[in-house]
């Protein structure tokens, strides 16, 4: 490792002063824009990348609204900042890393939130400076330091949970859009290495697209599934707000949880605004998103203090929740009592009068 680049060092190569260089960086106005520009330069060439004393951590995320408004990121938002304001440490919010060199240099490392936020990797290893990627799961990353949470045995918990209520025909609603995504490939390796395990064929497994970004595309998942050749008995959701929204569809449609159909979701999160509360209570996967802000500061603290024997990875547990979302069949009741409709006959039109 090469040695560490001190003030007095940018000093040197510029044939400045130390009080210049710390002005530079700290009092901008009190010398010319050309030296400053030359300092500045020659700092970044040298790999001038933090200040001596850890105090300050950046925080970067894509999406400002979703993470301020959703309440999963925006609890792991207000972990990091309880944590970091319990330490001394001073936070800043970055959208964009497309900045001047002087408006990141004093930042000692980052945490990047959100799968969505991995556009600005490139950027943030130009910076030269440590990060920590927290529940950011999208496909392109080359596996730098990730806390997340074990998608895998939440959802192997929660489909075991619904075989052994003896379902055997399910439907996922999956909002991530990226394939990739690594969280969202943990959560159907789970489901389907119970269906493996159990014995049950994996075309009983079927899986309906939609979207985070639009939650009105669950009821056209739900559609798609109450069009199928063979109806489902349970339908997981990948995370409790599509649930909830799929509560007030089928209530629209004149279904019942869980007397017709079964439900279950994932993360724990509450209830919004825009929609009641939902009965029966959900069956659902509980995530300490607070926990993982909190965890993130403390791993990134770890790595900026160079401690040994660091993990890579940090995967925090989930906790399976049962509700009363879920109905125990007695063998294939559900089938039993649903047959087939007519090709062609939709819930949404078998229920017009109820969706006018």
């Amino acid at each position: 490792m090469g040695k560490k680049v001190i003030l007095q060092d940018i000093a040197a190569a510029c044939s400045v002063s130390v009080a210049a260089v710390s002005a530079a960086f700290r009092r901008p106005t009190q010398i010319s824009k050309t030296l400053r520009a030359q300092i500045l330069q020659t700092a970044q060439e040298m790999g001038y990348a933090k200040t001596p004393e850890i105090k300050n951590i950046g925080l970067v995320f894509e999406n400002f609204r979703n993470h301020f408004l959703g309440e999963f990121y925006n609890e792991i938002i207000f972990g990091i900042l309880a944590r970091s304001a319990e330490l001394g440490l001073r936070t800043q919010i970055f959208n964009s890393l497309q900045v001047d060199y002087q408006e990141i240099c004093d930042i000692n490392g980052f945490i990047v939130i959100g799968h969505d936020s991995i556009v600005h990797l490139n950027d943030l290893e130009r910076t030269g400076q440590p990060f920590v990627l927290a529940d950011c799961t999208g496909c392109a990353l080359p596996r730098q330091r990730e806390i997340f949470f074990d998608q895998y045995q939440g959802a192997k918990e929660l489909t075991e949970f619904i075989c052994n209520c003896r379902h055997t025909q399910i439907a996922i609603i999956n909002g991530e859009t990226d394939v990739q995504n690594h969280s969202w490939l943990d959560f159907r390796r789970a489901a389907e290495d119970v269906f493996k395990a159990n014995g049950l064929p994996l075309q009983n497994l079927q899986i309906l697209q939609a979207s985070y970004q639009n939650i009105e595309t669950v009821e056209i998942a739900l559609n798609k599934i109450f069009s199928a050749k063979t109806l489902p008995t349970c339908v997981m959701c990948s995370d409790d707000l599509f649930a909830y929204y799929a509560y007030a569809v089928l209530e629209r449609y004149g279904l019942r949880v869980p007397e017709d159909i079964s439900v279950t979701g994932f993360d724990g999160i509450t209830t919004p605004y825009y929609l009641k509360n939902p009965e029966p209570q959900l069956t659902t996967v509980l995530t300490d998103r607070i926990g993982l802000g909190r965890q993130a500061v403390d791993f990134l603290l770890n790595i900026l203090q160079n401690k040994k024997g660091l993990p890579k990875n940090i995967v925090l547990p989930t906790h399976l929740k049962i509700g009363r979302s879920v109905k125990r069949l007695a063998g294939n009741e559900y089938l039993a009592e649903h047959p087939r409709r007519p090709a062609g006959r939709s819930v949404a039109t078998r229920n017009k009068s109820q969706l006018a």
